[in-house]
């Protein structure tokens, strides 16, 4: 199990509840994984941990996650709210329209989603979410929300199978980036989405999200169970997931953690 020395951060009771208390690694196998540990020993909600690398970490679906020495933000956040199963999709959707604030905030840059957890910029990915959960008694109990945003990595820095669809702030901005600012924005813009669930607003959250996913009425190719599903999209929410138009003309509906890919057709 590798671990490096970590560094802890606290800030004042005053301060918001997400990354009022931040554990930084020089390295890890996979901050979901050091995540885990921390919320089983009663970490506190909003516990942030951060890592400048990670050897093993994980995409959905068992894929890996690219991670740049120095170029990456990887992170991960212990998130304890109890919520309706009905809204536990809604903790992806808080990760996604977090990276998409930050981007606006800090590159002016419209960020799109590409259903379900992926951040587009330009036709490519520049960030992932990956969702945890622990239930008890058939209710969500703790989730594990991680992130990962390219920030400033370079064109050749990606491995080639990444290359043509995987970009960075770096490379669409047109220079480097502040991690520290970047990283500053993400969390405040997830505290505040994560009070809109706290406090019962749903609706402020799937209309956001709504706004930032431009595959409404577009032809798309669907892969799920190792099957490829075409047709175009009637609607999409991040509760109920994908309404599609199949191209038999039958109407079919996929929801979010079954879709291992959704591509809108050139």
């Amino acid at each position: 199990m590798y671990r490096s020395r970590c560094q802890i951060y606290t800030k004042p009771q005053n301060m918001k509840l997400i990354g009022k208390k931040i554990l930084h690694f020089k390295a890890v196998e996979s901050t979901n994984d050091i995540a885990w540990r921390e919320a089983i020993d009663d970490a506190m909600d909003g516990t942030v941990i951060m890592a400048e690398m990670q050897t093993k970490g994980r995409g959905r679906f068992g894929r890996l996650w690219f991670g740049h020495k120095d170029g990456s933000l990887l992170m991960s956040v212990i998130l304890r709210h109890p919520i309706p199963v009905r809204y536990v999709s809604l903790i992806t959707a808080i990760g996604a329209l977090s990276v998409v604030d930050a981007i606006d905030e800090i590159c002016g840059l419209t960020a799109e989603i590409q259903f379900p957890n992926d951040v587009i910029l330009s036709g490519k990915k520049v960030a992932g979410v990956l969702v945890e959960s622990r239930f008890i008694s058939d209710k969500p109990d703790m989730f594990i929300l991680g992130i990962g945003v390219n920030i400033n990595i370079k064109s050749h820095q990606f491995p080639k199978e990444l290359s043509k669809v995987a970009t960075s702030l770096l490379l669409e901005y047109g220079a480097e980036i502040s991690k520290r600012a970047f990283t500053k924005a993400l969390l405040g813009s997830m505290d505040n989405w994560y009070k809109q669930l706290k406090n019962n607003r749903p609706d402020a959250i799937i209309n956001n999200w709504k706004r930032h996913l431009d595959i409404i009425d577009k032809n798309v190719k669907i892969h799920q169970n190792g099957k490829l599903f075409n047709g175009v999209v009637i609607e999409s929410d991040p509760l109920d997931g994908i309404i599609l138009r199949l191209d038999n003309g039958h109407i079919a509906t996929f929801r979010g953690e079954h879709i291992e890919r959704c591509e809108v057709k050139e």
